[in-house]
């Protein structure tokens, strides 16, 4: 009996010594892979995905480690599934004319002027989707779905989506029968004057989808119809679009739910992400060891504001679905903080830390 419990006490002492040792080595390889914070707080861990175009192009993919340093009692933190619309009738056609044009010799200049030509088609008005596109958005919500199942992601608690049928109906085929599901005016793609951008009046719409709330919408309606009366001085460039796309960080501080899903186009991610999210603080670049010397010779040590840039191409496919965490300072003066990955990677590669 003596020698068992001599044994039993030799092997505690044995079992505490190596987990400080498992300790302290952790304890090294943090500090050797991230900055440490000035404040004594805890450091929330996230992660960051990369593509292999920029940084190495013989990897299939890179995900890396983003630290943010702020103390966790000092941040909002937000999950938002950024979704661009599955194939619509009019992207058909667009690739139709620009690959007639191709074949025939033609110049990329003639190739984008055949493009635009098809745009100008009334028939496109307000554009739905393509059986292709149906399927599209069927394929991402069974990948959200395995998202949601086997991380620790969670659905999004509302669905703010743009009035346009094509981002609509994407939608609707993402998150069935959603309970909260709201069209805002300020997600619609860039107002180029063609038919394919130009929405149906809010009353007309919300028969079409009534399980999407136009409130918003239908008040604009009643004080004019500019939204879906397209006149020249609505013409918008990108510049207009991207200060328009700078306003959703507002709306989702504003927002009590913690995770949210925003359904828009081409253009206005595209402006969103070149304009905002690139110009947000990322943290610092590292990931698993035998990665993180070839990402350091890809970018600077501190990837600061051209993380994004150089690492995710800002150009959404039809109904692609990105992961963007966002901690928001309590004093709201100051700018959030950001990671961002592809659906993928956040399947496969899920946050260190729980966001719920």
């Amino acid at each position: 009996m003596e020698s068992s419990g001599l044994a039993l006490a030799a092997g505690v002492v044995a079992g505490a010594a190596g987990a400080a040792c498992i300790f302290r080595w952790q304890s090294k390889k943090e500090k050797a892979l991230v900055r440490r914070s000035s404040s004594s707080e805890k450091v929330q861990c996230n992660e960051f995905a990369t593509t292999p175009s920029a940084l190495l192009p013989t990897m299939q993919r890179v995900s890396t480690v983003i630290r943010d340093e702020l103390p966790e009692q000092q941040v909002d933190r937000k999950i938002v599934y950024l979704v661009r619309h599955a194939q619509a009738a009019h992207n058909i056609l667009e690739a139709a004319a620009k690959a007639a044009v191709r074949n025939r010799g033609g110049s990329e200049a003639e190739q984008e002027e055949a493009r635009k030509a098809v745009l100008d088609n009334p028939d496109n008005f307000d554009a739905a989707l393509s059986v292709k596109g149906q399927s599209q958005a069927s394929a991402s919500r069974d990948e959200l779905a395995k998202l949601f199942k086997s991380t620790h992601y969670p659905p999004p608690e509302c669905v703010l989506v743009s009035p346009l049928q094509r981002t609509l109906h994407t939608a609707s085929l993402l998150f069935p029968d959603h309970p909260k599901m709201e069209a805002r005016e300020r997600l619609r793609e860039k107002r180029t004057g063609k038919p394919c951008d130009e929405r149906k009046p809010a009353a007309e719409a919300a028969r079409q989808f009534p399980h999407i709330s136009f409130d918003t919408i239908a008040k604009l309606d009643a004080r004019s119809d500019d939204g879906h009366k397209f006149r020249p001085e609505f013409l918008e460039g990108n510049a207009q679009v991207e200060k328009r796309a700078a306003t959703l960080l507002d709306l989702l501080r504003s927002r009590k739910e913690k995770s949210i899903a925003v359904v828009a186009h081409k253009g206005y991610l595209r402006e969103l992400y070149k304009g905002t999210l690139a110009r947000l603080k990322v943290g610092r670049c590292s990931g698993a060891p035998a990665l993180q010397r070839a990402i350091t010779e890809a970018l600077d040590d501190n990837v600061g504001s051209n993380a994004l840039k150089l690492q995710l191409d800002p150009i959404f496919g039809n109904a692609e679905v990105r992961v963007l965490q966002v901690a928001f300072d309590r004093d709201p003066s100051q700018p959030p903080s950001i990671s961002l990955k592809l659906l993928g990677d956040a399947v496969e590669h899920p946050p260190m830390l729980s966001v719920r």
